[in-house]
């Protein structure tokens, strides 16, 4: 793979996802939350509920040295939610993960979910 496009989906992805946390107030110790934006409804929620889960981190997974230093320089301003990088250990991050976005070219997806333990880390 080009190495000068190995983080660019998910950058991309995530500069779409991150932005939308700025004024929420996430869930305190006491499991409660009050968004402070309007949240547009969707076939998947009411606008008037409160989401029952915010993610409290983003796990970026990269192979490369180059690729971690542009995902890092891209979301360094995100603290809440902070944006963890783990470079060379997709497992490892999959396994620490709720929820896995897949954010790589086609001719190398086989590949990466082919990695060892990548099936047990996505059973859960």
């Amino acid at each position: 793979m080009d190495q000068n496009t190995e983080s660019t989906i998910g950058v991309a992805v995530l500069s779409g996802i991150l932005p939308s946390f700025n004024g929420l107030h996430l869930p305190s110790a006491s499991g409660t939350s009050t968004p402070a934006v309007t949240l547009l409804q969707t076939r998947f929620h009411q606008a008037s509920k409160t989401p029952a889960y915010f993610p409290s981190r983003f796990i970026a997974c990269v192979e490369r040295p180059e690729a971690a230093s542009r995902v890092c320089c891209a979301f360094e301003g995100f603290t809440s939610p902070p944006v963890e990088i783990y470079m060379g250990c997709n497992g490892e991050g999959m396994w620490r993960a709720d929820l896995v976005i897949l954010g790589c070219n086609l001719q190398i997806y086989a590949e990466m979910l082919g990695e060892e333990g990548m099936c047990e880390a996505l059973k859960g």
